[in-house]
């Protein structure tokens, strides 16, 4: 096994980009929903795909990180609808 340093750690998941979650694009149209989807749902999805218990719609801590991740995007621009894969 490869050692991994310590700027890669965090890049990656599976081989996947993790991007940087600004949420400039929400509501969005993924693909893999054939649907439009809230940031909400896009976390709770995220959750999922890492095995942690996802929390509800509408939860505090949900509520809290949306509003955070906003807050982390202040003045860019919007881009939704966006679509993803």
């Amino acid at each position: 096994m490869r050692p991994v340093s310590r700027r890669q750690l965090g890049t990656a998941a599976r081989g996947n980009v993790i991007p940087q979650a600004h949420p400039t694009g929400y509501p969005l149209y993924r693909l893999e929903w054939q649907a439009l989807g809230s940031l909400q749902r896009r976390l709770r999805n995220c959750l999922v795909g890492i095995r942690a218990e996802p929390y509800d719609y509408g939860a505090p801590e949900m509520v809290d990180l949306e509003l955070y991740l906003m807050w982390r995007a202040r003045g860019m621009t919007m881009e939704a609808p966006a679509v993803r894969p």
